[in-house]
């Protein structure tokens, strides 16, 4: 009987793990799917041809001070 429930209760953090993990994979994979769409659109914004990073965040960056000022 007592092994019985450490085998269910095993089960049941087995199942909420993993349940766990494939949310936060899915957020991940969201957050990267939005990331992507805002490169693409400050791309066609700046007509930038650079793949660098940089140049988007220091543009954002720009942005941001200007819409603060």
């Amino acid at each position: 009987m007592k092994g019985k429930k450490v085998f269910v209760s095993l089960m049941l953090v087995f199942i909420l793990c993993s349940s766990g993990f494939s949310l936060i994979s899915f957020a991940i994979s969201t957050n990267k799917n939005k990331l992507k769409e805002t490169n693409e659109s400050i791309k066609k914004q700046f007509n930038l041809v650079e793949e660098e990073p940089t140049y988007y965040a220091i543009i954002i960056g720009i942005e941001q001070y200007k819409n603060n000022i």
